[in-house]
């Protein structure tokens, strides 16, 4: 039987989501903060604190025109870029920006030292929540679908995962940076042969918030589909073994000629 005292469970489902623990590289969560500060922490299920330095990073980085200031570092105008920052707001940012990368790191170094603990001494693990308003279940995903979902529209893959919050976050972060970078106008005026007017469009500081948060719902919803696999995997063999294989069963007896 499962120890039900056992401290430490690889995973969690509630109606709205499912967490859970798994083996991830750090310095990849590292590179998502790095890319924009808040998504290392969704890479690592930690979802509040996620939500937090994504505002965060939306609220001082456009007060400070960080953007703005690398697009024109980009294009070479180095004394435009010093002119449009406000410094009252950089100074905020490069501290809490360290820090991001930081925590990124350490915290999935620290996960995969408990996923290891997890794993030895599997947890039973309710595979089904439901309630009056969702219903969430263990199941076998098709992993490059997700991708492909979230491709079409961020939030998306995450909605066909069971993850409702953030699916929720990527959707609603794509109608408002889409709306204020002029995106759907820039993108209609290119396709009618305007295309110096769908540049001057564009708001390029919103415009940069878009390639990092939409590249890491692609292989965010990528990854997590391919984990629940494993978990739903690793669930259903533990309740085949102790419910169904005999307490003398030894697996060196498969190889045995």
């Amino acid at each position: 039987m499962i120890d039900p005292n056992i401290r430490y469970t690889r995973a969690a489902l509630s109606s709205i989501d499912t967490v859970q623990l798994h083996l991830r590289k750090p310095w990849m969560c590292a590179f998502w903060s790095f890319a924009f500060p808040g998504l290392g922490h969704l890479a690592r299920n930690r979802n509040l604190t996620g939500y937090f330095f994504i505002m965060w990073e939306l609220i001082v980085n456009t007060q400070s025109h960080i953007n703005l200031a690398i697009f024109e570092t980009l294009i070479g105008h180095f004394n435009d870029a010093t002119n449009v920052l406000n410094t009252r707001w950089l100074l905020l940012y490069v501290g809490t920006y360290i820090y991001c990368i930081w925590d990124s790191y350490q915290g999935a170094v620290n996960l995969n030292k408990l996923y290891m603990l997890a794993i030895h001494r599997p947890k039973a693990l309710q595979p089904m929540k439901m309630n009056a308003l969702e219903i969430n279940y263990l199941d076998k995903k098709t992993p490059w679908i997700a991708p492909v979902w979230s491709a079409f529209m961020p939030g998306a893959g995450h909605f066909y995962l069971h993850k409702i919050p953030n699916g929720i976050l990527f959707l609603v972060w794509w109608i408002v940076v889409a709306y204020k970078s002029n995106l759907l106008t820039a993108i209609q005026l290119a396709f009618t042969g305007h295309l110096s007017a769908s540049a001057a469009a564009l708001n390029i500081q919103w415009y940069l918030f878009m390639p990092s948060i939409y590249s890491f719902s692609l292989y965010d919803s990528y990854l997590t589909a391919v984990e629940q696999n494993r978990l739903y995997e690793l669930e259903q063999a533990r309740f085949l073994k102790e419910h169904y294989q005999r307490i003398s069963f030894s697996m060196s007896r498969l190889f045995v000629k």
